[in-house]
């Protein structure tokens, strides 16, 4: 009769042989799929780290955008643009002869970065008179065109601290830019209904209300009544 291999100890030895077998393959099936799924989970967990950043800043944005105002996000996107500054427009070009160009730190131009005028460009600002004699003007003589004060708003000079002004001849002197609001000062382009010729110191002249402001009455105030005004640079 043939021995049994499963009896005595030599078929112990080959049954704990076998089960050490099974027992290390089951071992390596169960490492190699817990292996997978960490090594799967870990990357989900990277892909997540990475993409908190992200979720922050755009948390932040939506925050400063308008949630802490009440706004939502669309809405604060289109109060923003609203708030940008908008280029202020073009002024047309003159069609006639240039009377007047206005240069420096104005917003609105029609040739470069200068603002050129024509008379009918001038005279389409409203128009106001002065009457007042002068250091040069026999009697008292009325005086018509337009105020500096309105020519400064139409170039968009209204943060102007001085104002160097130019004539035909050259001569040029800076006059304070509150000048123009305080006094209400005159381009005159127009004297006793006639318009000012060179000979008669135009064709622009910078009048200002001296008689109905005695304290202007002196040669500081008449040295800036420049004739023959052909330029402004605002400084």
């Amino acid at each position: 009769m043939k021995q049994d291999r499963a009896a005595g100890p030599a078929g112990m030895g080959w049954v704990a042989t076998r089960r050490s077998r099974v027992c290390a393959r089951w071992e390596r099936r169960w490492q190699t799929r817990w292996q997978t799924r960490w090594q799967t989970r870990s990357q989900t967990w990277k892909r997540a780290a990475r993409a908190v950043p992200a979720l922050l800043v755009a948390l932040g944005l939506a925050l400063g955008l308008g949630l802490g105002s009440g706004l939502t996000a669309p809405q604060a996107r289109a109060q923003e643009a609203h708030a940008q500054p908008v280029r202020a427009q073009d002024l047309p070009a003159p069609t006639g002869p240039v009377l007047l160009t206005v240069t420096g730190k104005i917003a609105r131009t029609n040739q470069n970065d200068a603002a050129l005028f024509d008379e009918a460009m001038l005279l389409a600002l409203p128009r106001h008179r002065i009457e007042t004699t002068t250091p040069w003007t026999d009697g008292r003589k009325v005086f018509e065109g337009v105020r500096l004060e309105d020519v400064l708003d139409q170039v968009g000079a209204g943060a102007a601290v001085t104002l160097k002004a130019r004539a035909l001849n050259d001569y040029s002197i800076d006059i304070p830019a509150s000048d123009a609001r305080e006094f209400d000062m005159l381009l005159a382009l127009r004297m006793d209904g006639k318009p000012l010729s060179r000979r008669d110191k135009g064709p622009i002249w910078i009048v200002y209300p001296r008689d109905s402001v005695p304290r202007i009455q002196d040669e500081r105030y008449d040295s800036r009544w420049v004739w023959q005004l052909n330029g402004l640079d605002i400084r």
